[in-house]
């Protein structure tokens, strides 16, 4: 999270392109983004906070609902896509 945290839209880009390159090759990407922008791609999140899970589903379903304590990071896991098995 830290190391991308500081990635300006070309890096954040070239991040994206590698992850997607990751799961079209049927593997799974696991991202822990504080911007919503680095989760573009993903499927699924899992959200922390205070160091618990407090939603974990489809992003968009998730990143529309949730709440939050005022003050308090938000975490997010994200890439936790299900595969057929």
């Amino acid at each position: 999270d830290e190391p991308n945290s500081n990635l300006d839209a070309e890096g954040e880009a070239a991040l994206t392109v590698a992850i997607q390159g990751v799961r079209a090759r049927g593997g799974i990407a696991i991202v822990v983004a504080h911007r919503p922008s680095a989760l573009a791609s993903l499927d699924q999140v899992l959200v922390m906070a205070n160091g618990r899970i407090q939603a974990i589903g489809p992003k968009n379903e998730i990143l529309n609902k949730i709440t939050r304590p005022a003050g308090v990071p938000l975490k997010v896991v994200s890439g936790l896509e299900e595969t057929a098995s």
